[in-house]
């Protein structure tokens, strides 16, 4: 099961990470030091608040590989991760107009 999330989460940081279309981003993210992610409260087991209302999950624990990878392509160690709860109906959006930079969603 780790051997899949992390050949998943290669996969889909290096499709983020290659992609022309994510350079904007990639470049926001490295001018203000914070990656945010967008993040569901109650989709289990994908991604959902524990007891001390921390998101946890698959989604999760993939988003978080894909932020270590960034963090190794902008050489940026210290990269600041920010946490947005988002919907079905919110997470396009939100994506679209840059409010968070990347969302892990089971759909």
């Amino acid at each position: 099961m780790r051997t899949s999330i992390r050949l998943m989460a290669l996969a889909v940081s290096s499709a983020l990470l290659a992609a022309p279309a994510m350079a904007d981003t990639l470049q926001k993210i490295k001018d203000t030091g914070t990656i945010t992610i967008g993040h569901r409260e109650s989709s289990i087991p994908f991604s959902y608040l524990d007891g001390n209302q921390k998101p946890v999950g698959y989604s999760m624990e993939l988003c978080n590989k894909i932020v270590d990878a960034v963090k190794k392509e902008l050489k940026m160690p210290a990269l600041v991760t920010k946490l947005t709860p988002v919907t079905s109906q919110t997470r396009i959006p939100l994506m679209t107009n840059g409010t968070i930079d990347l969302e892990c969603g089971s759909t």
